[in-house]
């Protein structure tokens, strides 16, 4: 399978940067939805296979279900992200084998308690190998960077896991009205891993190795090995109470703890106990838990549908990964986060062929306690060369957003059938990038979109018009600094990358069953 490039446009030029990157080094910061870069393949190779048996055992069901998985990954990417060949060729390749088996057996069920019990087992082992490539355009920079012309570092991570776990879950319906579901679910994961980066020169390299190692020092980058075990256990319990009050009227309440597995950090580019880098990388990570409440209801009357949810999150050594402005991409644990906030979607019939519906979130989210944060650009960091979150909503995270659709339909003889559909998904303003850059803010916005379909009574054909983003919204989906950026510039200036949602574009869609 061959990817298309990511759709990275670069946007929000401050300082010199244009004045740096000018010339044969010209980088076009125009937030046009012209990608700047010079391109990125993917060739993916998957191969699953899956084995489902049932055997009944008087009442009860015992039900096996094996698994392997198996893929191949193959990438060339621009990792600088700009027309520039600097890090073009960049060749990442990553294999993964998977192999898992389930044991579960369930109660005949239709009883007033019903339950599942079984086991799990996994064995999974990843080899990663990335070659960066600076290529030799830097030999026609300046000092120090002219060092880096013509060299790569190569970097090779290995990772074997096993992971069994024990779960059940039963549901008792205490009346006709009133039930509840409790279960839990123990894991035990062992996990090695190992991480090696050498630093290579090329034939046109002709600096001493110590000059060029202080060269990627500067940038955070430098040769190392590094190896490490973790062995985990996480107990996650759940229950959820379920009341009718009327026939088309649920009301219910839930706990549930959920778990997140620690690891290692596969593209660190330095050790974390480094003294000799300004911003030292990663390694391993703990793992990651949450505690979740939530309550609500959910109507279905005849013409209209309605539900409604109020939910907090805690989460515990929340794992995040952050650009350290340069080059690196580093994983840390976040010491806490918490999240809540209301969510509610309808769906009502207002007349015969015609519907309306939609959905509204409201979010809260603040780290509660994260003072080792990356900083952003200008951002005057604090002890360690770290900036401190906490009290801070997280990146991609509206306060409000939501959809709103309106669709009708019509038979217009007694073969065909006329469909139309006119929606809107809004969102209010979030900052875009993980180190919340105030520079990479999207503002609020409403996306408008619309479909008119002929088709045949049966669906078994249809010709549609689609218009996507009819207002057309520029939707900043993601962004982080230029790679490179502040080191050529020497602090003086910078410029962001991001993926961007597709501008206004009107479709024409066939549709045939057989």
């Amino acid at each position: 399978m061959h990817a298309d490039p990511q759709p990275r446009d670069v946007f929000g030029a401050v300082g010199n940067y244009n004045t740096v990157f000018q010339g044969p080094f010209f980088v076009d910061t125009t937030p046009d939805y012209v990608r700047a870069d010079n391109g990125y393949q993917s060739r993916n190779k998957v191969l699953g296979a899956t084995l489902n048996m049932d055997l009944e055992l008087g009442d009860h069901t015992l039900t096996s279900i094996s698994s392997l998985l198996d893929y191949k990954t193959r990438e060339i990417v621009d990792v600088d992200f700009s027309g520039i060949s600097f890090l073009d060729g960049t060749n990442l390749r990553e294999d993964y084998r998977q192999y898992s088996q389930e044991l579960r057996l369930a109660s005949p069920g239709g009883e007033a308690f019903n339950y599942i019990a079984g086991v799990y087992y996994q064995n999974a082992k990843l080899d990663v190998q990335d070659f960066t490539l600076f290529n030799a355009t830097f030999l026609a920079l300046g000092a120090p960077f002219n060092a880096l012309g013509d060299t790569r570092n190569d970097r090779d991570y290995s990772q074997t896991s096993d992971l069994i776990s024990a779960f059940a879950q039963g549901e008792l319906s205490v009346t006709d009205q009133f039930r509840i579901t409790a279960g839990a679910r123990f894991n035990h994961e062992k996990k090695t891993g190992s991480r090696t980066l050498a630093i290579v020169q090329g034939p046109l390299n002709t600096f001493n190795p110590l000059v060029v190692a202080a060269t990627f020092r500067a940038l955070n980058i430098e040769a190392h090995s590094i190896s490490g075990k973790l062995s985990e256990d996480s107990f996650n319990p759940m229950v959820n109470l379920q009341f009718d009050a009327t026939d088309d009227l649920m009301l219910y309440a839930s706990y549930a703890k959920g778990t997140k597995a620690g690891g290692f950090d596969i593209r660190s580019n330095s050790l974390p106990t480094s003294t000799t880098v300004a911003k030292p990388g990663a390694f391993m990570f703990a793992d990651e838990s949450a505690d979740n409440f939530e309550g609500g209801l959910k109507y279905k009357g005849r013409n209209l549908a309605f539900n409604l949810s109020v939910y907090r999150t805690k989460y515990h050594d929340l794992q995040v990964n952050i650009f350290d402005g340069t080059l690196n991409f580093n994983v840390r644990n976040a010491a806490g986060a918490k999240t809540q906030g209301v969510e509610a979607d309808f769906r009502a019939a207002i007349a015969n062929g015609l519907t309306i519906s939609g959905a509204i979130a409201y979010l809260d989210f603040k780290f509660t306690n994260f003072t080792n944060g990356q900083c952003y650009y200008l951002q005057t960091p604090g002890a360690g060369g770290f900036c401190d979150y906490t009290g801070k909503r997280n990146a991609l995270s509206p306060k409000w957003s939501g959809n709103l659709n309106l669709d009708y339909v019509t038979p217009i003889s007694s073969s065909m059938k006329v469909a139309f559909n006119v929606n809107a998904d809004f969102s209010s303003a979030y900052i875009a990038s993980a180190n919340l850059d105030p520079r990479t803010r999207q503002d609020g916005y409403a996306k408008l979109g619309a479909r008119l379909a002929l088709a045949q009574i049966d669906n078994q054909w249809e010709v549609a018009l689609i218009g996507r983003n009819l207002t057309n919204q520029r939707i900043l989906q993601t962004a982080s600094s230029m790679p490179l950026a502040t080191t050529i510039t020497r602090n003086a200036g910078n410029a962001y990358n991001g993926i961007v949602d597709r501008p206004r574009t009107i479709a024409v869609q066939l549709t045939g069953r057989f």
